[in-house]
């Protein structure tokens, strides 16, 4: 495979069900062009949708329980007051350090987490490039170490551009009505104004790089939708209820404005990095508009129910076929697809994979145990240099327990509070990856630290399940019943856990209490749905099934209940279907790439199946795919040493010796 160059750009939180009617309105040309010549797809994100978070996992292509971001704040171990994230907590090589081991040049710029800046081969701008800390006509200093190397920062801090400095004509075509506006009352047009300076100093200095550097590989992140659409989403169509009316008509453009510039920046960074680059465009989650639809920002209050917002991606550039869909993409894939591209091997710690159905030639790439363990400078900053917050604000609590140094009540109830929140997004890292001994050891911290966190108990309820820890899953349930606040949840976790004994009775009576108390949702509806297809109830099963999907069409939950019911409907050719649409919404699910193979089986696709199951057992080895395999080898292929193998590996797993 030859080596590319590559150019990877972030629109924090872009969405797919914003663009799309941009896209068939014809203003967003440059996207249109790439959708077109290339490949685009739906991201799936990270847990919880903090921008310090998911962009590390973009980068790093681990989660947060590996690459050690796991907040968007964190103590000045110095003042002693809260700054944001620094990488100085990153324990992991970000792309642009695997590149500067092997020998390539990057251009980072803005990316989250980033500061200060690393040293490189190439250029870093952290991203406090943005940060205004001056009055209009005041002196405006640039942070320290924000550039690397150092003498370049003089000449890129002209490029910056300060929110004042924007007329109010600037601004038209995200407030075409701003003459009428009263700025000194309303700090709406300052928002406006915020945003898109720090996005004009993005872009001048992401062009002035891209345009006069040396470089193999480029990261630039505008974070222009993030912040616009906590403000301005609501005044887009459709409309929220109780949004006034001259609200909606005087900032019902502001989201799609910001789409049209970046869109045409997005047209000259593809330019200047030629038509030999390739170019990925990521979102790290989306923000939709309308009534009922998730918002991304901090974990929901309900990790059961809790829907993870899709973000975009998109490809285009030497290689890459035209007009394809990207199935089951999610931001880990990010990071091994960009190291296939520039001819490096993928960390074996990467969950991710390769996107590879982009590409016309398939993507390969070699596997290695892990780029932290490769010698050679990385250009990462010195240990010397380096000084965690985290384990420098607990030294300097341990001075306070000695007497050699004061701290207030408050500022210990905040501290504590901070740490428990990175304990449980560590937690939610775990529990995607299904390690969930580690999920629940987390959990029990942030419970003992923060008693009734509504989250913590949630989570480790779901963990229990998942684990089968079942009486100790009912007694949590039973225990927080009497809190008004979880007492649906409760009984959703009552009825999960009847299900899973078998009591179809009692879990549809749980099921209907869930209802009264909180409503219907498609999350419910799927359990009571489960429920039935574990009774053999198959046609009651379906048609809640296709419910769940009229509530929310891209339910994966959906997808794979109708793949089990089709299966034993004795329909194996819909089940394929259903399953593959699983498949396409979440690639890393082992369960339904070994429902997939199941249905192969019974079309007769053996070889196709034995891949299916392959996958599962790569995802997470289960009893169900080795048995299916120890099956297919001792009855089709003849392959005896193959058949003993698996039907060891599912019976050490049914006797507790192996994973579930």
């Amino acid at each position: 495979m030859t080596r590319r160059r590559v150019l990877l750009v972030g629109w924090d939180a872009a969405d797919w069900n914003v663009i799309h009617p941009l896209l068939d309105a014809g203003k967003l040309p440059t996207l249109a062009r790439l959708v077109a010549a290339g490949a685009m797809g739906d991201c799936v994100s990270v847990t919880p949708s903090i921008a310090p978070l998911t962009w590390t996992s973009v980068a790093t292509g681990l989660r947060a329980d590996r690459h050690g971001i796991l907040s968007d704040r964190e103590p000045d171990p110095v003042s002693g007051d809260w700054r944001r994230t620094s990488c100085l907590g990153r324990t992991a090589n970000a792309l642009w350090n695997i590149a500067t081991q092997s020998g390539l040049r990057s251009v980072v710029v803005n990316w989250a987490a980033s500061h200060p800046a690393e040293p490189i081969g190439g250029v870093c701008v952290d991203e406090r490039i943005t940060s205004v800390a001056a009055p209009l006509g005041v002196e405006w200093p640039m942070p320290e170490g924000c550039v690397h190397p150092a003498d370049r920062a003089a000449s890129l801090a002209e490029l910056r551009l300060h929110p004042r400095e924007l007329p109010a004509s600037e601004l038209l075509p995200f407030i075409p009505g701003i003459a009428g506006i009263d700025a000194s009352k309303d700090p709406r047009p300052g928002n406006v104004a915020d945003g898109l300076a720090a996005t004009v100093t993005v872009h001048a200095i992401a062009t002035e790089l891209l345009e006069h550097e040396a470089w193999d590989f480029a990261a630039i992140r505008y974070h222009l939708l993030e912040p616009l659409s906590q403000v301005f989403m609501r005044y887009r169509e459709p409309l929220l209820d109780g949004i006034p009316e001259q609200d909606a008509a005087a900032y019902g453009g502001v989201i799609d404005a910001g789409y049209r510039l970046l869109d045409a920046m997005l047209a000259r960074v593809i330019e200047l990095a030629g038509p030999d680059t390739t170019v990925i465009l990521v979102s790290d989650h989306g923000f939709q508009s309308g009534a009922g639809r998730p918002k991304p920002g901090a974990v929901g209050t309900n990790p059961l129910t809790w829907h993870r917002p899709l973000g975009i991606v998109a490809i285009t550039g030497p290689g890459v076929r035209p007009d394809q869909l990207i199935h089951g993409a999610g931001l880990l894939d990010i990071a091994p697809t960009v190291l296939a591209l520039l001819g490096l091997p993928i960390g074996g710690d990467m969950p991710g994979r390769i996107l590879a159905e982009a590409f016309v030639e398939r993507l390969k790439a070699e596997r290695i145990p892990s780029w932290e363990t490769v010698d050679g400078e990385c250009g990462r900053h010195s240990p010397d240099s380096i000084e965690d917050p985290w384990q420098a604000r607990d030294a300097i609590r341990q001075l306070v327990a000695l007497g050699y140094s004061e701290t207030s009540p408050a500022e210990e109830a905040q501290l504590a509070a901070a740490a428990a929140s990175q304990d449980l997004h560590r937690a939610f890292a775990h529990f995607e990856a299904r390690n969930l001994d580690e999920a629940i050891a987390a959990l029990r911290r942030v419970i003992a630290a923060t008693p009734g966190n509504l989250q913590a108990i949630l989570l480790l309820a779901s963990s229990l399940l998942a684990k089968g820890e079942l009486q100790e899953c009912r007694t949590l349930a039973e225990q927080v019943a009497s809190d008004p606040r979880l007492a649906t949840y409760a009984s959703l976790l009552l009825g999960m856990l009847a299900t899973g004994e078998g009591n179809t009775d009692e879990a549809l009576a749980q099921f209907a209490e869930a209802e009264k108390q909180g409503g219907t949702s498609s999350y419910l509806l799927g359990n009571v749905a489960w429920a039935h297809l574990l009774a053999k109830r198959f046609d009651e099963a379906a048609r809640l099934f296709q419910a769940v999907r009229d509530l929310e069409p891209d339910s994966p939950l959906a997808s794979i209940g109708l793949a089990v019911v089709h299966a034993e409907q004795g329909k194996p050719a819909e089940s394929v279907d259903e399953a593959l649409n699983a498949i396409g919404q979440r690639y890393f699910w082992p369960e339904a790439h070994a429902q997939l193979g199941i249905a192969l089986v019974r079309l007769g696709q053996i070889e196709r199946a034995i891949q299916a199951f392959e996958t599962s057992l790569a995802q997470r080895p289960t009893a169900l795919a080795h048995g299916w395999l120890a099956m297919i080898h001792e009855r089709v292929t003849s392959d005896t040493a193959k058949a003993t193998t698996h039907r060891r590996m599912a019976l050490a797993i049914r006797g507790g010796l192996g994973s579930e």
